[in-house]
Formats: C-alpha cells, sequence, structure tokens
C-alpha cells in the first residue's frame, strides 16, 4: 500500500509540474495557436490532477495532501486565473 500511495504522489507531483510547464509555456510565446494549445493542455493537467488527488484522498482517506513538497495543489487554479 505504500508504493501505491507514493506513486499517486509522484503522480500528483507530475500533473502539476506538467500544469506548471504549459502554463509557463503559454504565457512566453508569441503565436497565439501555440498559446491555445498549450493552455489546453495545461487545463488538462489540471483535470488529471483532480482526479488523481480525489484517488489520493480515498485511498487514504484524508482530505488534505499533508507531504510539502505537495503544498501547492491544495488549491487549483480557476479557468480565469489561467
Amino acid at each position: 500500500m505504500d508504493d501505491l500511495i507514493a506513486d499517486v504522489k509522484l503522480a500528483i507531483d507530475l500533473e502539476k509540474k506538467g500544469f506548471e510547464f504549459y502554463s509557463q509555456t503559454a504565457a512566453k510565446t508569441n503565436n497565439p495557436l501555440a498559446a491555445a494549445v498549450l493552455a489546453s493542455l495545461a487545463d488538462r493537467e489540471m483535470v488529471h490532477l483532480e482526479r488523481i488527488k480525489r484517488f489520493y484522498q480515498e485511498l487514504t482517506g484524508t482530505k488534505e495532501l499533508k507531504s510539502d513538497w505537495l503544498k501547492g495543489v491544495l488549491v487549483s487554479p480557476t479557468k480565469q486565473e489561467l
């Protein structure tokens, strides 16, 4: 069970990093089409992140992710913030 929980935490971290990468890259590009595609990919990462968070919470019975490296994952940005 500990391996599964560690794997889920890793998945959360990877989705968060993917979201950050796509969001930051979208903000840097001057190409509107590329920015739209990257923003869409960031949105998908956020959907994945929310699903994995729910799975983690069901798996562990906790409502909050306690690890420091998951600190920023607790509150997802809204579409307006993206």
